[in-house]
């Protein structure tokens, strides 16, 4: 079973972050706790994680930044957007977006806040990995927090290759999971080359007293030379 996202918001308490990328103020829209999660576990539903958001999808919207100017008029594919800060970040740069997810209370959830940050220029698209339906092909890959299931590691692997342009380029934000090191060696042995920058990135509290930081690694993949 999988609830829609009024239905999620009539049973636990969302609210909204105030979240600076550089000199850029985003307002995303999240649930408020993973303890408010829980409360939604019924049968084999899985709690709705997307609905979070993640410290890596900020230390993605802080390496994406700088890229500036670079992205005007480039396409981008976010693949599981979540609340969409990144792709939000990506499409005020002058962007052309799509946002992915497989729960349509992501992708929802992500344009309402594209809508709250005043952006319009930003697609959405509903597919699995597996089941693969591709929206086009993109000058940049993004994604956040991507690799916590070994199981979907080809798949993803199979929806880079079909979904980037020969020279685009492909960034990940991690929060250091132990199953990363098997994607990025599966990922190499496909073809694409990445190198890893380690990004300290504030840690989402419930009190905004407390400040803490911690490091996501954003990896960044291209193909490699033939």
């Amino acid at each position: 079973m999988t609830l829609s996202l009024k239905e999620i918001r009539s049973r636990i308490t969302f609210r909204t972050f105030n979240i600076q990328v550089g000199s850029w103020k985003f307002y995303i829209e999240a649930v408020d706790s993973q303890d408010a999660l829980l409360d939604l576990v019924e049968g084999d539903f899985d709690p709705p994680y997307g609905l979070l958001l993640w410290e890596s999808a900020i230390a993605l919207a802080q390496t994406l930044m700088p890229l500036g100017s670079e992205m005007q008029g480039k396409t981008v594919l976010e693949l599981g957007c979540g609340t969409g800060l990144p792709g939000i970040l990506c499409a005020r740069s002058g962007a052309n977006v799509v946002q992915s997810d497989m729960f349509s209370y992501c992708t929802d959830l992500a344009q309402h806040n594209a809508e709250v940050n005043q952006i319009s220029n930003i697609g959405y698209h509903l597919s699995n990995w597996r089941d693969w339906n591709a929206p086009g092909v993109f000058d940049y890959v993004i994604g956040a927090d991507l690799f916590y299931d070994r199981m979907v590691h080809r798949d993803l692997v199979n929806v880079l290759a079909r979904s980037l342009e020969p020279d685009g380029r492909i960034y990940f934000a991690d929060p250091q999971r132990l199953s990363t090191p098997a994607f990025l060696e599966m990922a190499r042995l496909a073809g694409w080359q990445s190198s890893t920058t380690a990004v300290p990135t504030s840690i989402i509290h419930d009190s905004p007293s407390v400040q803490a930081f911690r490091e996501i690694d954003v990896h960044r993949l291209i193909r490699a030379p033939r």
